[in-house]
């Protein structure tokens, strides 16, 4: 039987690694934000929600934007200019022992995380599907078709943004060293749907 499978609605995940290393000045920040840290459910992160706010940071702020406008760019293809710009940003610190609970993230449009400290052999980012399967069939290989998850590696200097909505979560850090992630959110400025069809939003 002669057919095509076509990918309808396909949830896209952007992969990247930053082309340098981290600086001095940048790992120091970084660090010294482990003073000052909140429980979260799992593991621990940096009361600073804002952190690439800071002077020390400005660098990888920038090139955390240029990602995410990559993204918008090449995934929804707008017509209209569009800003996009970083709201909220945190870092993660998971010790030996410690997980990233599953959770999606409210009030952003696309979310990532920039890993300062990971190990590719041990360390991985779990995405989930939100939709709910009516019928469950037990594959005998799970795919991007029929799998309800989808496991990205992840290391050093790795970068990875996704829709705000998706669900996901790390795992268990099983080695001595601490994983070391810095999150973000963003958001959009520019016009958004179209005047005729009552869907148009200046922001």
């Amino acid at each position: 039987m002669d057919s095509e499978i076509h990918l309808a609605f396909p949830t896209p995940i952007m992969v990247g690694r930053l082309d340098r290393d981290f600086t001095p000045e940048e790992l120091a920040f970084i660090n010294e934000q482990k003073n000052n840290t909140a429980k979260n459910y799992g593991n621990k992160t940096s009361v600073n929600s804002y952190v690439l706010n800071s002077p020390e940071l400005k660098e990888l702020k920038e090139y955390v934007t240029l990602f995410i406008e990559a993204y918008v760019q090449t995934v929804y293809k707008p017509k209209e200019p569009i800003e996009m710009y970083i709201t909220q940003s945190w870092l993660n610190y998971t010790a030996k022992g410690e997980h990233h609970h599953m959770h999606t993230h409210s009030n952003s449009f696309i979310s990532g995380v920039l890993y300062i400290e990971a190990d590719r052999e041990q360390d991985s980012v779990w995405m989930y599907k939100s939709a709910h399967n009516y019928i469950a069939l037990d594959p005998y290989h799970c795919d991007e078709l029929n799998g309800d998850t989808w496991v990205q590696k992840v290391g050093t200097s790795d970068i990875i943004v996704f829709p705000s909505n998706v669900p996901h979560s790390v795992g268990k850090v099983t080695s001595d060293k601490t994983r070391v992630s810095l999150a973000f959110n963003s958001f959009l400025r520019g016009t958004l749907g179209k005047e005729a069809e009552k869907t148009e939003l200046k922001l």
